[in-house]
């Protein structure tokens, strides 16, 4: 009897555990899938030119603007300090450049006047390229204790076989799961 009860808190066990990963697998596709949705509909409807731009700044110099970028970032929940402390510095370089521009120049520029230090500001950062996406998928999450790996695919139309495969990197806090990294690939 004695071990017909280890058995049952064994299974039990097992399948507690299973249930929990099965149920990690699906928040933590849930978080990469709401990012690369946002990110894709902000390309596709033309709003992304909108969050993350040159402005005109004091004294007639450029500016950076990225606060609407953060505060949507935040509203989707599943972004986490260490990506947004990423996205600040790879932003500073830029925001730093174009204090040194006149409005002006950046404005009436042709040709990407800033290209060199704020290429972001020409092409789709988190999908690449000048065309827009239309999906993305989950291929594969490895789940190691508080941290996953997790490989997406982003593509074009159906035809999910030409797609791009960044890697998310996410953790686990307060009981959810949050990118904290995004490796392009490209």
């Amino acid at each position: 009897m004695k071990l017909l009860g280890q058995i049952f808190i064994g299974l039990f066990l097992t399948t507690n555990c299973w249930g929990q990963k099965t149920t990690d697998i699906g928040n933590i596709s849930k978080s990469v899938i709401s990012f690369y949705q946002w990110y894709i509909w902000t390309t596709k409807d033309l709003r992304y030119p909108t969050l993350v731009r040159g402005t005109e700044g004091k004294n007639g110099m450029t500016k950076l603007e990225t606060t609407d970028y953060f505060k949507q970032l935040d509203s989707l929940g599943v972004i986490g300090d260490d990506f947004i402390e990423s996205e600040k510095k790879r932003f500073k370089p830029c925001a730093d450049f174009l204090k040194t521009m006149s409005w002006t120049t950046f404005a009436t520029g042709d040709n990407f006047p800033a290209e060199d230090e704020c290429g972001f500001l020409y092409y789709y950062y988190w999908t690449g390229g000048h065309e827009p996406y239309d999906g993305v998928e989950v291929v594969d999450v490895k789940i190691n204790g508080k941290s996953a790996t997790v490989e997406a695919n982003i593509f074009f139309g159906d035809n999910k076989t030409t797609g791009r495969r960044p890697i998310v990197y996410m953790n686990k806090e307060k009981g959810k799961w949050i990118i904290s990294k995004i490796d392009k690939g490209w």
